[in-house]
């Protein structure tokens, strides 16, 4: 997929959404593969003259996303655990948003009407946010598990927030359709592919043991069973490196 950008919410929205992207694609380019990242994202989509809004559930595996021809998309990705206290839970699959909340899916296409911009849609955003459980106990600890890539003890952080261990997973699994453990193994991965895609192919081992990988093979079969690829494999696609892994 051409010209992706993310963008970032501004302040008032940062505790829920991670990000605003938008993105183009044309026909006859080859399919976008999207990896799992724990968070839920809305996305407008626009083909000629044929209008949608999606709510895309939490992913467990990767998929790849045929392009169309002339799409324009814009997507708001929120946080892990944000949505599940407001919008229907979706695991590994996706709803048309009228569906799901007509009057959000109103607010959104509304403003979007003047303009395909992030701000646009600023303000629909920004009321659902206000109505998300973003303070209470169970949401910090999901955030911060998120704030450090999941190398936390889970046991630890169930009893910060005041859970045991059951509770805890009961409630993570309610918010973001993955147990803690789950949504642990999924941040880490995200930390070790965002630094796959800046490491030179010969500094990967530094990648496995930065990421509290056991060994090589341990972050390889993981990061094979979550893109499809190797770690080289990654290195090489996704070239050049902006900066290797210090």
């Amino acid at each position: 997929m051409r010209e992706y950008q993310e963008h970032y919410p501004g302040a008032a929205l940062a505790d829920a959404v991670e990000c605003f992207w938008t993105a183009r694609s044309a026909a006859g380019e080859s399919p976008h593969r999207v990896y799992p990242d724990g968070c839920v994202d809305i996305l407008y989509i626009r083909r000629g003259s044929a209008v949608s809004l999606q709510l895309v559930g939490t992913m467990t595996a990767w998929e790849d996303v045929p392009a169309g021809a002339d799409t324009v998309a814009l997507g708001v990705r929120f946080r892990p655990g944000t949505l599940g206290t407001r919008l229907p839970l979706l695991v590994d699959e996706s709803a048309d948003l009228a569906g799901v909340d007509s009057r959000l899916n109103r607010d959104v296409l509304d403003g979007l009407e003047v303009s395909l911009r992030p701000g646009a849609i600023h303000a629909a955003i920004q009321r659902l946010a206000e109505r998300c459980q973003l303070h209470d106990a169970p949401a910090r600890a999901i955030r911060y598990l998120e704030q450090q890539r999941g190398e936390v003890d889970l046991v630890w952080l169930a009893e910060q927030a005041n859970l045991s261990e059951r509770q805890f997973r009961r409630i993570c699994e309610a918010r973001t359709g993955l147990s803690p453990k789950r949504l642990a193994r999924t941040l880490r991965f995200r930390k070790a592919l965002d630094l796959t895609l800046r490491t030179p192919p010969g500094g990967l081992t530094q990648v496995a043991y930065a990421c509290g990988f056991a060994d090589q093979a341990h972050f390889t079969h993981e990061m094979r069973r979550f893109t499809g690829y190797t770690p080289g494999e990654l290195s090489e696609i996704y070239k050049p490196h902006p900066a290797a892994l210090p």
